[in-house]
């Protein structure tokens, strides 16, 4: 949901393909091509507003038909009786409304009934969410069909799935590495996505939001082989001359080595596990 600042308005356009859900696999053409099976978009919403994500705003607004869960809402009673949502809200949207009539929090309960004691609590749960249909926002590539043929995308909505040609490894981490870093090929991409770490938010169960969430099973410093050969064999098999490149495990847990957040085990790089893999 990027928009280039104002100042590059007039030299750059962000066009959203999809959410983050991909499908990735060889095409018939021998490119890596990837296809997302969603027709929307699902994130957290609190913290959500205007300045942190005006797009995701104008695409959760009025007559979207965004459903939201979790969240503080405002009720009232619509022209045939019925019950209806007149209003939401969530911890960082902007100004808690003043008038509590009507409203109540994520379980609920009216905030109006709230007792001293229960005032300073949440309205919305921490892992509050918004679902949207993905034509809902403004720079959704699906509406380029509206530009000068010259202007519009290509290829993007091709059954055999988008062309790759860049991955970003991403998460939320607002300390001890830099914001963003290039990896000088496809084994040290492979690796760094294998061991990045994220801080928790609060859909991670059991841990303070804001930790740095370790995501190897068998400790934090430590890499199983079977998971590394998993994400080496998805990620960096990428086509040459019609084939499947070939990824030798050995070279890249060498190159693990040098790095200080990795101590990786002795038995991946001098047992069986050292031989090379391909597709």
């Amino acid at each position: 949901m990027l928009q280039p600042p104002a100042a590059f308005k007039d030299r750059y356009r962000v066009w959203l393909v999809s959410d983050d859900l991909a499908f990735l696999r060889i095409g018939s053409d021998g490119k890596l091509r990837a296809v997302n099976p969603e027709y929307g978009f699902f994130g957290v919403v609190p913290g959500t507003n205007q300045e942190t994500n005006p797009s995701a705003m104008e695409a959760f607004g009025p007559n979207t038909g965004t459903i939201f869960t979790n969240v503080a809402v405002k009720l009232g009673v619509d022209a045939q009786g019925r019950t209806v949502v007149v209003d939401s809200w969530w911890e960082g949207k902007g100004p808690k409304p003043t008038d509590l009539e009507g409203w109540v929090d994520w379980k609920l309960k009216p905030l109006k009934d709230r007792t001293p004691e229960e005032a300073d609590q949440p309205w919305a749960q921490g892992n509050s969410r918004a679902t949207s249909r993905i034509e809902n926002v403004s720079n959704w590539i699906g509406h380029a069909a509206k530009l000068p043929e010259a202007e519009r995308p290509t290829d993007w909505n091709n059954p055999e799935g988008v062309p790759i040609s860049i991955t970003f490894w991403g998460g939320r981490l607002d300390s001890r590495e830099p914001l963003i870093r290039q990896l000088r090929d496809a084994a040290s991409g492979v690796y760094d996505g294998v061991v990045m770490g994220a801080q928790t938010t609060a859909a991670q169960s059991g841990a303070a939001v804001g930790e740095i969430r370790k995501f190897r099973r068998n400790g934090p410093s430590r890499l199983a082989a079977r998971e590394l050969h998993a994400h080496a064999l998805v990620v960096a098999q990428q086509p040459h001359a019609g084939k499947r490149r070939c990824l030798r495990v050995e070279p890249l847990i060498q190159a693990c080595r040098n790095e200080v957040r990795v101590d990786v085990d002795d038995k991946i790089v001098h047992g069986e596990n050292s031989a090379a893999w391909s597709g």
